[in-house]
């Protein structure tokens, strides 16, 4: 990656994200940012899936794909922030595991979270970032709901009712607002057992189709 002229860095692996600061390369003018990507697909000597390393498709391999395939952004950022959120969902608990990681800049900031679903509250919390990292465990749903829950009961996820929750994040330093985030997370669980795959503690039955490209 360049910025203005100036390599950056670089990130090898082509489906993770990657982030680069980029402070000393602006010139707070006209900026210019370039991506370079290198393709390495031809090369038979690395590992790979099915993907193809010629041009066209043929038998059980897929089209090969190249090029940039995520959205490329700039954002200005507080020294006092977030850096990353992680949401897992234990359905049979009926709470959410939040886990959050801040820059140490942030120790001693409040850290203001608030879920809601379908536009009603059911969670907020206020915490004190002591270290960059902190889990917390929010309670959503009353256990038995959810180990009886049918797959369409309003509050799991499932393929046919997709329900969301929504999650605001909001970091404030002496009641000022350093940083605002928001995600989302489905409850829903998946597991098998007795050669079935059970979604929300219940069988569910998976038809699925392998799409391929014809020459």
């Amino acid at each position: 990656m360049y910025v203005n002229g100036q390599y950056v860095g670089m990130h090898e692996g082509g489906h993770t994200p990657f982030h680069f600061d980029i402070t000393d390369g602006l010139t707070w003018d006209e900026e210019q940012v370039a991506v370079r990507v290198e393709d390495p697909s031809t090369d038979e000597t690395i590992p790979r899936g099915k993907q193809f390393w010629l041009e066209k498709p043929d038998a059980i391999w897929y089209t090969p794909t190249t090029g940039i395939w995520q959205t490329v952004w700039l954002e200005a950022v507080s020294d006092a922030r977030l850096e990353r959120v992680k949401l897992q969902p234990d359905l049979d608990r009926g709470d959410v595991i939040a886990e959050f990681e801040t820059t140490h800049a942030a120790a001693g900031a409040t850290l203001e979270v608030e879920a809601s679903f379908k536009g009603r509250t059911v969670v907020t919390d206020r915490i004190v970032i002591h270290e960059p990292y902190v889990k917390r465990a929010f309670h959503l749903m009353n256990r038995n709901i959810f180990r009886t829950a049918a797959h369409h009961d309003g509050w799991t996820w499932t393929p046919e009712n997709p329900n969301l929750f929504d999650v605001k994040l909001t970091l404030r330093m002496d009641d000022v607002m350093t940083d605002e985030a928001e995600s989302y997370f489905g409850m829903r669980k998946i597991h098998t057992e007795r050669g079935l795959v059970y979604l929300n503690n219940k069988p569910y039955y998976l038809k699925l189709w392998l799409l391929r490209s014809w020459p």
